[in-house]
């Protein structure tokens, strides 16, 4: 596992070389729950980040999965995921025939209707400039998203307009939508970060030893 030294030593190096540093940039940390029937066992409930499957909770027994060697390694699963996944995949469920009411009876999508819930972590190399969205999406279209950044819920269409306008007036959902920011976005990141800068570290010297070599001039 790469010190913290030695990803300082990377990135430097990385500048030198005028390449793309794995640090720069945006990041991304989503928390995932999806669902197409009310029957048991379907669904998913995962974390992700920049693309990666963390973990997911099977929807049967509802034990969590690590999906990367590193994290199993380096994290306990929090016993409250199991009970998280639960409610977010019967809050899926009890959605979409909500959804489907509500947007007037529309065509399924290949597999039946589907529903998301999907909360997005948006932050650069400092933290502190976190960005929160949640996205409540149906049969692949967004039918809202609260922006932390305004505050509140944006609709889109007749039913997403509708389902903004009432978040928007619960007060206790705005307040949990603000402090979880915090309690959710900057927490796990900092849970995640080292194994996430441990394992971006690794690949990014991959990439440098794979760069210099092929930038070798050759001697023949």
């Amino acid at each position: 596992l790469l010190t913290q030294a030695a990803l300082n030593s990377l990135t430097t190096n990385c500048q030198h070389l005028h390449a793309s540093c794995f640090l720069a940039g945006k990041h991304l940390l989503r928390f995932l729950t999806f669902c197409q029937r009310d029957v048991p066992g379907d669904g998913q409930d995962d974390i992700e980040s920049d693309g990666d499957q963390l973990l997911y909770v099977d929807p049967v027994t509802y034990l969590t999965v690590p999906r990367l060697p590193e994290f199993e390694e380096q994290w306990i699963p929090d016993p409250g995921l199991a009970e998280s996944a639960y409610v977010s995949l019967g809050t899926c469920k009890y959605n979409i025939p909500r959804a489907i009411k509500g947007e007037k009876e529309p065509p399924e999508v290949i597999g039946g209707y589907v529903y998301q819930m999907i909360s997005d972590c948006e932050y650069g190399d400092n933290i502190t400039d976190m960005v929160y969205f949640v996205k409540n999406i149906f049969n692949q279209k967004l039918n809202n998203i609260y922006d932390s950044r305004l505050g509140k819920y944006i609709g889109f269409g007749e039913l997403g307009m509708k389902n903004a306008a009432h978040y928007n007036n619960q007060s206790w959902k705005m307040q949990a939508r603000k402090v979880e920011v915090d309690t959710l976005c900057r927490y796990n990141v900092r849970l995640f970060r080292k194994s996430i800068l441990e394992r971006k570290g690794m690949q990014f010297l991959l990439n440098v030893v794979c760069y210099v070599h092929s930038s070798t001039p050759s001697l023949a």
